[in-house]
Order: structure tokens, then C-alpha cells, then sequence
């Protein structure tokens, strides 16, 4: 089991082809086309209901397309039978058999397959060591927190060492730091095996921390499939760019285009932007969209605001121990900056009531045509 993953590669190993799945009138999933490299960690991002999945579930064979086709190394899965697709699936709940010890939970799969006993004793005491679960081989799931759970249940998709493993919320019961921990430990666990890992979270900052590509889907269709960094500097939808972290946003108008960027006017003046969508004509109507760590404020000192930059009044501060979020009402609508303590240190000299400024860069801005 144990095999080191050096490098993606960026051929196709799972590729979701135009699937569709309907329920009645309701389409859970539209027409969605991905492909999903071999060792690639990708995960699908999402609110409820989104398809997600229902997406993932259609790769274990638990859920049927009503449309297009799945493949997997060029072949389709569709006539497969589950047992025999060769894959490995963590489900939210673990799904561990309350009345059989660890070690039978993780051999289940194995006996299933017929494997010879010996064979089967070695695998498990290979699949428990890998996720450091080897001394409790005789306890019950009922006897375990919820970390150790986890790693029970994914000891037992491992130990049939199947091509693709799939994620459904599996860390959605742990508390916080038990989760923050168990993420680096997964994501760890997936690269020095190189298995082929698709993963469904409605948890932004897990998807962005863990995958190697992020799939952003919205009411059955994906609305953006990139890294993580991309996605969150160059969102391609206003729904991207709202869903993946936080957004300032107001209403602004296309002065002028160059080949550098472009001019918008707003209700306090002009500002400059590096990118607007292609289908905004001049004069046209957009969403001007900027991250609050992007954005710095500063005491106004009766001086005007020059550039990108709004005058406001500080409404309130609040520390939070590794950062600082400030409110400020200006005449676009209260925005929120983010400022790590570690490099302003907890006291910005600000108090509620102040006169500030808040700036940004161009190259922060991102502009989308108006709904």
C-alpha cells in the first residue's frame, strides 16, 4: 500500500462526461463535464443541494445518471457493478458496524473479495498502521472518539487499495481543531499514496486548504474548476467569487477600456480596475467585488480620498486574536478590511466613531457585469 506520489499527472484518469441526474422534474446535476487527473485531490464545493453529492455518489455506483457517461482510465462505469468498480468511499456518518471490533470493520471488504485469511490479517494490520490505528484492532467503533472513527472508516476504504477514493463530508462531525488536524493528516495520507481523491465539502476554507483543484458547483452545474489560488484571485462568476471567502461589493459603471485595465465610475468618483468581463460594454452596469484582506484602512486626517479609495466613518473594531476586522459605513456601503494582528500588531490606532479611508489596488478589483 505504501507508493509515493511524486507529481500529478494531467492526463485524464476520472472524467465526468456531460452527466445529468433528474429526479422527477427536479436536476440535481446538470450536465457536468470533468476531468480528474491520476493522484489528483479534487474536491467539490458547495451549499446544499448543489449536486455535489449526488455527483460523487454516481461514481460508487449508488446513484445512476440520467444522462452522459463516466469514465474511468477510458472505460465507462456505468454498466459496472458497485462491487466491482474498484472503488473506496468514506461516507459522513463513517457507516462503521457498530458489533464488529475495528480490525472487522476494516477486513469486511476483504472477505467479501474472498481473500485467502492470511492475506487478509496482513492487509488490515497494513491499512491500520497507515492511519496510526493499529493498537485498537480489538476495540469497538462504540469505544473510539470521533477522530479515531474516521480513521477506522478510512482504513477500511484503503485496504482494498482501490484506484479512486471517494470523500463525503468525512470530517463535517469533528469539532474545529480536531478537524484542522485530521485535514493535514488526510491530505498527507493521500499524497504519499498518489490515490486518486475526490472529496465533497461545503466548507470553503477545507476545499481550498486540501485539494488540489476545486470544483465550485451552483444548483447542479459546475461554475468554476481550478486551483484553489486561481479560484480565489481570479473568480470566473460573481457566485464564485461571493461563495469562496469574503467580498465588499457595490455598484459601479464602465467608463473606459485599455489595454492595462479600465476606468469605472461609481457614486464617490472614479476607480481603476485591472480586468472587467469581456460582455460589459462602455457605459455598462457591473458589480465591483474586493476581498477585505485585500483592502487597507487608515485615519482620514481631513484628507481627501485620491485613487482607489473611499472615505467612511469606522463603525466598530473587533479583534479576534490572529486578526482585526474593521467596519467602516461609506457613501458605496459598509465594507469590512481584515488585517493580520502578526503584522499591524492588535492596536491600529482606530477607535468606533473615527473618520477613515479605506484603499485598495487595481490589480485586487474584480468587476463583473451587473445583474
Amino acid at each position: 500500500m505504501q507508493r509515493t506520489q511524486t507529481a500529478v499527472s494531467m492526463l485524464p484518469y476520472l472524467s465526468f462526461c456531460e452527466v445529468g441526474k433528474k429526479y422527477g422534474t427536479f436536476t440535481a446535476v446538470d450536465n457536468v463535464s470533468i476531468d480528474i487527473a491520476q493522484g489528483e485531490f479534487v474536491a467539490l464545493l458547495g451549499p446544499s443541494g448543489c449536486g455535489k453529492t449526488t455527483l460523487l455518489r454516481s461514481v460508487a455506483g449508488l446513484v445512476a445518471p440520467t444522462s452522459g457517461d463516466i469514465l474511468l482510465c477510458g472505460k465507462s462505469l456505468l454498466a459496472v457493478p458497485v462491487e466491482s468498480r474498484d472503488i473506496g468511499m468514506v461516507f459522513q456518518s463513517y457507516a462503521l458496524f457498530p458489533h464488529m471490533t475495528v480490525a472487522e470493520n476494516v477486513a469486511f471488504g476483504l472477505q467479501m473479495r474472498r481473500l485467502p485469511k492470511a492475506d487478509i490479517a496482513g492487509r488490515v494490520a497494513e491499512a491500520l498502521a497507515l492511519v496510526r490505528m493499529d493498537p485498537f484492532g480489538e476495540r469497538f467503533p462504540g469505544q473510539l472518539s470521533g477522530g479515531q472513527q474516521q480513521r477506522v472508516a478510512l482504513a477500511r476504504a484503503l485496504v482494498t487499495r482501490p484506484r479512486v477514493l471517494l470523500l463525503d463530508e468525512p470530517l463535517a462531525a469533528l469539532d474545529a481543531k480536531l478537524r484542522e488536524a485530521m485535514q493535514f493528516e488526510l491530505r498527507q495520507l493521500q499524497q504519499q499514496l498518489g490515490i486518486t481523491t475526490v472529496f465533497v465539502t461545503h466548507d470553503q476554507q477545507e476545499a481550498l486548504a486540501m485539494a488540489d483543484r476545486v470544483a465550485v458547483m451552483n444548483a447542479g452545474r459546475v461554475e468554476q474548476f481550478d486551483t484553489p489560488r486561481v479560484m480565489y484571485d481570479e473568480p470566473a462568476t460573481p457566485f464564485v467569487a461571493e461563495f469562496i471567502g469574503q467580498m465588499n461589493q457595490w455598484q459601479a459603471r464602465l467608463v473606459e477600456r485599455g489595454r492595462d485595465g479600465a476606468r469605472l465610475a461609481c457614486a464617490t468618483g472614479e476607480i481603476e480596475v485591472c480586468k472587467v468581463h469581456a460582455d460589459v460594454p462602455v457605459g455598462g452596469g457591473v458589480a465591483v467585488m474586493v476581498r477585505p484582506e485585500k483592502m487597507e484602512v487608515r485615519a482620514q486626517n481631513g484628507q481627501a480620498a485620491t485613487g482607489n479609495a473611499v472615505c467612511g466613518h469606522l463603525k466598530g473594531v473587533m479583534f479576534s486574536g490572529e486578526k482585526t476586522f474593521c467596519y467602516v459605513e461609506t457613501p458605496l456601503g459598509l465594507m469590512t478590511t481584515v488585517m493580520q494582528n502578526r503584522v499591524t500588531g492588535a492596536d491600529l490606532g482606530l477607535a468606533s466613531g473615527d473618520d477613515v479611508v479605506v484603499t485598495w489596488r487595481p490589480e485586487d478589483t474584480v468587476a463583473f457585469p451587473s445583474a
